[in-house]
Formats: structure tokens, sequence, C-alpha cells
């Protein structure tokens, strides 16, 4: 009933096209046109009308998720009934119209989920570049001198100015920065809802752009150890540790050491009900202290991935905002679906299964990209594990073979041959 997909099972369930929505906890919707299984506290629909398209009906769902959320009643763990889905009403188009109109938002959706795998083989790039250089930070497996991470830079605990004097929040002078600022996926902090003003940061505490915020008090585990780099200067409460870093520690080298690193932190929390990690404790944390120059050349190598993934981030944003405006016009009758062809598309090659040695060769010829190579026999994911690897499979990085680097023309990271 969870929004993602991490477990697998060897038997299956149901074997026709479904819809699966979630019926306990917060409202998720899941389409499958192959076999699965389900969980419990899960509800699946399948098609009794021949002019429906049931993956029309799955994304007027998705795309309209406040109705499902509207379902969810109860005290604690709330609930969705059977009653309350049966009785949603969905537009209901001509049969052609509705498969057209599904047809055009699954090809936007894997432009989607193509974007999003981009930024994600960047991400892994970031972390095995870091591995490479300077191996795990928790085993120190290249034998760096061994620090505190009071001697990474000076450590400040955020506070809270008194919430009874108005005039310490009633101007937009600073951001106060919170832990539901420091987000698992962006490098910088969003930014705040509250703000401090100049009484109110005397009463305050703040860092500036380059120092790292750390959740330190957390009513989960989870959150513990959340890590962020600043690009400006802020205030922040008391639930986050920051560290200003000294002259020889680079800030990018230190954010992603800590990044990776969140395991082993949220070990030093305390056993209680809320979760927390002390000033004292935190300080004295142990951490390799590489060369500077290391740390400097790794942060050139992880800005300029950042850059990449900041262009791709902004194109899935784009990808993003016309899904949901095609959905919202698909489903109110205003989109020309006239020109929507529903034939499945040319592949640019012939080749319908790719293997290790054919996908060697393309590299060989240039500027090769999976996506240009999906067919309905092999999928993106088929070719990345050739390439990087999965679950104790080697893949043609992993062998030596291949090399990935970043193309200052294409502004990009590109496939090699290694030489």
């Amino acid at each position: 009933s969870s929004a993602k997909l991490t477990k697998r099972i060897d038997i299956a369930d149901y074997e026709d096209e479904s819809i699966i929505l979630g019926s306990g906890g917060l409202a998720s919707i899941h389409y499958a046109n192959q076999p699965f299984s389900t969980s419990t506290d899960c509800f699946v629909l399948t098609s009794i009308c021949e002019d429906i398209d049931l993956k029309y009906v799955y994304y007027f769902l998705k795309t309209n998720i406040q109705i499902l959320e509207s379902g969810f009643k109860g005290v604690g763990l709330k609930h969705i009934s059977k009653k309350y889905i049966s009785n949603i009403k969905i537009p209901i188009q001509p049969l052609e119209n509705q498969r057209k109109i599904s047809t055009l938002l699954t090809r936007l959706e894997k432009l989607i989920e193509k974007r999003q795998e981009s930024i994600k083989l960047l991400d892994e790039l970031i972390k095995s570049t870091f591995l490479d250089m300077f191996g795990d930070p928790v085993l120190n497996t290249k034998g760096w001198d061994v620090k505190t991470l009071n001697k990474f830079g000076d450590i400040i605990t955020g506070n809270t100015p008194p919430r009874a004097i108005n005039e310490y929040y009633n101007d937009n002078f600073i951001e106060w920065i919170k832990t539901d600022n420091i987000l698992e996926d962006c490098i910088h902090p969003s930014e705040a809802k509250e703000y401090l003003s100049k009484s109110g940061l005397d009463k305050g505490r703040f860092v500036t752009e380059g120092a790292i915020l750390v959740t330190c008090i957390a009513g989960s585990l989870k959150s513990i150890g959340n890590v962020c780099l600043l690009d400006r200067k802020v205030a922040f409460n008391q639930q986050i540790n920051a560290i200003q870093p000294n002259e020889n520690i680079n800030p990018y080298f230190l954010y992603f050491m800590l990044k990776i690193s969140q395991y082993y932190i949220q070990k030093q929390a305390g056993v209680g009900m809320k979760k927390i990690i002390t000033k004292s404790v935190f300080q004295n944390i142990k951490f390799p202290l590489p060369p500077k120059p290391l740390q400097d050349k790794f942060a050139s190598i992880m800005t300029k991935i950042e850059d990449t993934k900041n262009l791709y981030q902004n194109s899935l944003d784009e990808l993003n905002n016309l899904f949901n405006s095609t959905a919202q016009k698909a489903f109110k009758g205003e989109l020309d679906v006239s020109k929507i062809d529903i034939e499945p598309t040319q592949q640019k090659e012939a080749i319908t299964m790719l293997d290790k040695d054919q996908i060697l060769e393309l590299i060989k010829q240039g500027n090769f990209d999976p996506k240009d190579y999906v067919t309905d026999e092999q999928s993106y994911d088929d070719i990345r594990d050739m390439i990087i690897g999965k679950k104790g499979k080697s893949g043609l990085i992993d062998e030596g073979l291949v090399v990935q680097e970043f193309d200052e023309k294409l502004k990009k990271m590109v496939l090699k041959v290694k030489e």
C-alpha cells in the first residue's frame, strides 16, 4: 500500500490488467498489466466494461489523488472504504479518446521516468567517485588520519528565540531553518516558512554559506542525519547542529561524507522515544580527514555533476508540469486528441535485445544513450544493469571496460570505453 514498490515475491495473486489502491495510511495508486501480488491494505480494481480503458481511469485517479485522499477516515491509521471507492465518479469519454489520452500520458510518464533515472545515475556517479577517491568513510578503507567532527569546523547548535515576543518573528530579515527544510534529495535547504527579524536574530544563532546543517533531534530515527549544504546565510532551530568548516575543509567534501554516512550518524542517537544526538556526542563523531587538494578535486567533480543534475531537474520539472496540465485538459475534454497516434512508436535501432558485447560496441561508436534502445523485449533497467551491474552481477563499469566521464562540450555525463 506504499507509494514506492520495494518488495517482490515468486507467486502472482493476479494476472489481469488492474489498478491497485492502498487502503491504509496514505493514498497511493499503482497500475499493473502483468502478473503481480499485493500485501494487505490494498484494493484491486479490474475492468468489467468493454467501453472503459482501465489505464485512462488510473491516470484520472493519479492526477486527482485528492479524491482518494478525501476518502481516508478514522483515528490513528486512517483507511479508505470499498464503498467510497465504488462511488467515485469518473468523467468518461468515447473509448477511442480514452485510449489516446492514456497513450499520450504514458509517453509523457516514460519521459519523466527516464529523466528521473538520469538524475539517479548522476547521484550514483557522485557516490562512486567519492568512494573511489576516499574509500568508505566509516571503515576508513584508505587509512586516512581520523579526527573528531569538531576538528573539521566550529559546531553550533541552533535555538528558538522566545515565542512570546512577536517582534522576533514578524519581519522577513533572515530565514529560520527547521528540520523539514533539510530534504533527502536536495543539496541545499528549501526556503524557510518562518523568518526572524533583526532583533530575533540577535537572540538566535546563524551560520553562513558553506556551512553544513545536520538533523540531530527528530521523532523518527530515519530523519536523524539528514544533511544539507548552505548556499546562503540562515538561522536555524535547536534540532539542528551546524558545522562551519575550517579553511582546510572543503564544504562539498564534508557534506557528501556526512550524507553517505547517515546510518553511522544515526547509530549515535539515544534510545528514547525522541531520537537525539547531543552536541557533545555529535562533535566527537570520528571521520577520516584526507588532504585538502584531494577534497578540492572531488568538489570540482561534484559541482560539475550537480550542474548537470540541475539542468536535468529543470527538465524534469517542465515534464511534470506538462504531464499535469495535459492530464487536466484531457479529463475536462479540452484536449484535441485527433492527432494522437496510439500505434507503438518505432525504435531508433532494429536491435531488440542487447547483450554486453553489443553495448560495448555501441559505446565505442560514441554518444551511446540507453533510452534509444529500449524495446518491448528489453527495458531501460536491463541495459543499465549490464552497464553498472546489479545485485552481485558485475557490469561493464565494474569490469573496467567502461567509464563515465563529464563531457565539457555536451555538458553531460557520457559513457566511454576505458583506454
